[in-house]
């Protein structure tokens, strides 16, 4: 009995002694160590995350620049497109911290482009990417930033800053053209422009480039598309289109062409059929498709076809 009390209270003694040299780790709280570890693992998470994020948007990148286009390419970049709003909707208060902090530029960058996906709180969205386009980051950073702005399509983008890297910036002849800033500055143009963004001065600024035959050939074929957006046409843009049927290139003159047949430009029809005679096979097509969505009939691929259905409806041969 004396034995068992001896070894109690010995029990007793280690057990306080042990609790007074309990050391600092393990008098932490639980809820503080869980944060902890918690903390570490979104950490690891948010790296993860860009990680996919890169992935996606190259994947998006290299299949928005295959050609010739097909059934197939075109539904992989749809399924791609579906990820990436999905991604973006789910990740959206983390993208639009990436790109406001300026951290690694990679990070970014990607998350600059998954935000063009974005379809709910688009006005947060377009007043970030606008603010790192207009600040002091890197041309890698920026050059994304126009995609992604072209991409949101938001109507209220300004697109001042977008026609000030078309203007001033340099001309980049560097495979693959459409990775250079102007391109994608042009990319961004054309698709805020048909969303409806911009303003009679825009248009201006868009036809001076025209009229001038920008050297880069994807920078003046997309801005031939992006002068039909309807805010910014103004009383010379048919004009303007219709002088760039004669230009050198065939890709400048499908986009005029379907820009001519987008604003219903009735009066470029002797123009038009001029087209349908044309060496390159993409500008006889295009041509043909044109006159049928302008005069809601099809006469055939025939130049005199159309020049008799002219002649018959318009007196000279000409639309008004």
């Amino acid at each position: 009995m004396r034995t068992a009390l001896l070894l109690a209270a010995h029990a007793l003694c280690a057990a306080l002694l042990g609790a007074c040299s309990s050391g600092p780790e393990d008098s932490v709280p639980a809820p503080e160590r869980n944060f902890e570890v918690d903390a570490g693992t979104e950490l690891e998470s948010r790296g993860s995350l860009m990680l996919k994020a890169k992935s996606l948007t190259e994947s998006w990148l290299a299949v928005k620049s295959r050609t010739p286009r097909t059934v197939e390419i075109e539904r992989r970049q749809a399924a791609i497109e579906g990820a990436l709003r999905d991604f973006s909707e789910r990740h959206r208060g983390v993208l639009l911290e990436i790109l406001r902090e300026g951290g690694a530029e990679v990070q970014r960058s990607s998350a600059a482009l998954c935000l063009g996906f974005a379809v709910e709180r688009r006005e947060e969205v377009l007043e970030t990417l606008i603010g790192v386009l207009e600040s002091g980051s890197s041309d890698y950073v920026r050059s994304d930033v126009l995609v992604g702005l072209g991409t949101l399509g938001h109507p209220r983008t300004p697109l001042d800053p977008v026609m000030d890297v078309i203007e001033r910036g340099k001309i980049d002849a560097a495979e693959p053209a459409s990775f250079s800033m102007r391109a994608r500055a042009a990319f961004c143009l054309l698709r805020t422009c048909a969303a409806g963004a911009g303003d009679p001065a825009i248009g201006d600024r868009i036809e001076a480039r025209l009229v001038d035959r920008d050297e880069d050939v994807l920078v003046a074929s997309q801005l031939a598309r992006a002068a039909a957006g309807s805010a910014v046409r103004t009383s010379s843009s048919i004009p303007v289109l219709v002088a760039l049927l004669d230009h050198p290139a065939p890709r400048v003159v499908t986009s005029a062409i379907t820009s001519l047949a987008e604003m219903q430009a009735l009066s470029a029809g002797t123009q038009l059929v001029g087209k349908l005679s044309d060496e390159d096979p993409s500008v006889r097509i295009a041509t043909y498709a044109a006159l049928r969505e302008l005069y809601r009939r099809d006469e055939g691929s025939d130049p005199e076809a159309w020049k008799r259905f002219l002649a018959s409806e318009y007196g000279a041969g000409s639309g008004t």
